[in-house]
């Protein structure tokens, strides 16, 4: 079991390498973009986003995940799960191309069409991608996937850079979507050549089928948890009040998407190895969460004091009123970070069946709250804070879920790591607040001292309490050189 962290650390740096270098690249890309384009043409492509993602969702049917956890299927097996991914790729994406007007005359807005059509094809390939991608997954190719990122972000933020350039307007933000899911599937595909079969053997699709069920209703539910926000708020709010509250979501979302995903995209393909001794799987995955919470707690205060900062800098003077959303969502940065790691451990244990019920009980408190900012306050700030209440509290019941009823142990084993985090946090918050008053500075120099700041009373709260064992480290650093 010792190649269990072998495996995990290689498969943590390549992904880290990927998503760390997409992170410079998407904000170079956004930079630009924010200072070409309008907010309400980013809310307009947040909107057909939301729409893709959803019919992405009704495509997979719990497949990805499906390939990943069951060790015996075979080729044929593959070929036809395979097979069966391309029939709901065309589906959807004729539906979707369909849909593409009654969408548009929902949102009051004609661009819409002709902007779903084109994400038709986009909608395509992220399907068919469905089993490839997952083989990757399965055999462990972090590195590939690392490369093979890397160099898709790169090429599609330089294109939807030029097409903005060149007065594409708002089908620029088109390029990059469109262009990656054609190019990683091709990609993919030239490294599992799976045949195509007319004709789907049911015998394939029962073998993943009562893994996956329960897995695509989570999904769907996810979905709705995760997106409502973007629909409702762009119909009863606006489009531009979307985009203030989209762009600072998505500035939110990045410590997740590379700092937290990093992790979580490696521990079911790796986790699943050891799907049969579940209290070995809980050992480990309390490290996980320590290092998640060790990162995410302070980060969330951290964020919060340079919100100003990171706004202004990034998207530009127009993007003011995004500030206090982006204060309000960074409250739960912690939360989300490292309950964001327990829907890997679900499907570990074999449990779909609880994270569907984890994720309707998700969709319930989300749904709650963001009506109440929406229909009763009827403000935008306070449905953001709203929205990250709901993210605290499906952080308490996700882990009583997962430790009650899957895992079976205490939940006091799961709070004992968030301790020392918490702490930190606490006294992160409370010494940028009180040096905030004092620092009238270019925005540059606050967040160059902020960061400083921060990054000292980090290291040394980790160094007093001795929470990392670093000589450990080191060695383990100078047998990998």
């Amino acid at each position: 079991m010792s190649n269990l962290k072998n495996v995990f650390i290689g498969g943590v740096f390549y992904t880290a390498l990927a998503k760390y270098s997409g992170v410079v690249i998407g904000l170079v890309v956004t930079a630009v973009l924010s200072r070409i384009l309008l907010p309400g043409e980013f809310g307009i492509i947040a909107v057909a986003m939301v729409f893709i993602a959803f019919f992405s969702i009704l495509s997979d049917v719990g497949i990805g995940t499906a390939i990943i956890q069951k060790k015996e299927l075979t080729e044929t097996d593959l070929s036809h799960i395979f097979s069966l991914t391309l029939y709901l790729a065309g589906i959807s994406a004729i539906v979707f191309f369909f849909a593409s007007a009654p969408i548009a005359s929902y949102y009051g807005e004609p661009a819409l069409a002709v902007i779903c059509k084109i994400l038709s094809v986009h909608l395509f390939f992220a399907v068919a991608n469905i089993v490839p991608n997952g083989l990757l997954l399965k055999h462990k190719a972090f590195k590939f996937i690392a490369l093979r990122t890397l160099i898709v972000q790169l090429a599609g933020g330089t294109l939807a850079v030029g097409a903005a350039l060149r007065g594409f307007g708002i089908y620029a933000l088109l390029v990059a979507p469109v262009f990656s899911s054609v190019t990683i599937f091709i990609i993919n595909y030239s490294k599992f050549r799976l045949p195509f079969s007319p004709v789907v053997r049911r015998s394939a699709v029962r073998k993943i089928f009562s893994y996956s069920v329960f897995q695509f209703l989570f999904n769907v539910i996810h979905f709705f948890s995760r997106n409502l926000d973007n629909l409702l708020i762009g119909k009863y709010l606006g489009l531009s009040p979307l985009g203030y509250y989209e762009k600072s979501y998505r500035l939110m979302l990045l410590p997740m998407s590379n700092i937290s995903y990093i992790l979580v995209s490696v521990i079911h393909p790796v986790f699943s190895d050891y799907q049969n001794n579940i209290r070995y799987v809980a050992t480990q995955y309390l490290k996980v969460v320590k290092l998640l919470a060790m990162v995410g707690f302070p980060l969330s205060a951290f964020l919060f004091f340079t919100a100003q900062e990171w706004i202004l800098l990034l998207f530009g003077d127009q993007w003011m009123p995004s500030v206090p959303v982006f204060r309000c969502l960074c409250l739960s940065v912690g939360f989300q970070m490292v309950v964001s790691s327990a829907g890997a451990i679900f499907q570990t244990a074999n449990a779909t069946k609880y994270l569907f019920i984890d994720g309707l009980l998700s969709t319930l408190f989300t749904v709650l709250c963001l009506f109440t900012g929406l229909f009763v306050i009827r403000e935008l700030n306070a449905t953001a804070l709203l929205i990250s209440l709901s993210f605290m509290l499906n952080f308490f019941k996700s882990f009583f879920i997962l430790f009650r009823f899957v895992l079976k142990e205490s939940l006091l084993l799961f709070f004992k790591p968030l301790v020392m985090p918490v702490l930190l946090s606490i006294l992160l918050a409370g010494i940028l607040y009180g040096c905030c008053p004092f620092l009238h500075l270019p925005l540059l120099g606050s967040l160059a001292v902020k960061t400083a700041i921060a990054g000292a009373v980090v290291l040394g709260f980790i160094r007093f309490f001795n929470i990392y064992d670093w000589s450990v480290l080191l060695k383990y650093g100078n047998k990998t050189r």
